[in-house]
Order: structure tokens, then C-alpha cells, then sequence
């Protein structure tokens, strides 16, 4: 991956999946394209009011709006939070 940010998140929001409830939750994964892709200021991403991702990795709870960007994704306890405490407020320590 051109993204070393996504790079070393990945092993770390692996580890937190066992907190999402399988019956329940959906994770989905959805690529931004290569870095000249992605740095375009007109990438839908950016723009569609659903999701406004402002930096990647992000994790997004789509539900609530819920987010982590960038190296909050590489902090497990975060993660988790996201995963678990699915209505209350994720609280970021950067």
C-alpha cells in the first residue's frame, strides 16, 4: 500500500474485530484508489456528505458518524471503544 499510515493500522484494527458483534455489525473496507487518486481534492470521498473522509486510514461508524482518522486508527484502545461503545462518544487522546 502507497499509505504507511493504513499500513500500520491494519495489524491493529485486525486485532479489535472480535469486539464488533458478528450478528450485528458489518466492517467493510473500501479502497481510495492510488495516492494521486486520493490526494485529488475532488475524490468523491471527500466530498459525498455521507461519509466527508478527510484522511486515511479512516474508520467510520456509519451509524452515528463515529470516527477515527489517521493515527487514532493505530491506537488499540480507541478501536475498541469504536467497536464496543457503538452509541457513546469516542474520545480521541491526540
Amino acid at each position: 500500500s502507497w499509505c504507511p499510515d493504513c499500513v500500520a493500522a491494519k495489524p491493529i484494527i485486525d486485532g479489535n474485530m472480535k469486539y464488533l458483534d458478528k450478528d450485528r455489525d458489518t466492517f467493510i473496507t473500501v479502497y481510495v484508489g492510488d495516492k494521486p487518486t486520493w490526494k485529488d481534492p475532488n475524490h468523491m470521498f471527500r466530498h459525498d456528505d455521507r461519509f466527508k473522509v478527510t484522511g486515511v486510514p479512516t474508520l467510520l461508524l456509519y451509524k452515528t458518524g463515529q470516527r477515527l482518522v489517521e493515527p487514532e486508527c493505530q491506537d488499540s484502545g480507541l478501536i475498541k471503544n469504536l467497536f464496543l461503545c457503538k452509541d457513546e462518544p469516542i474520545v480521541s487522546k491526540l
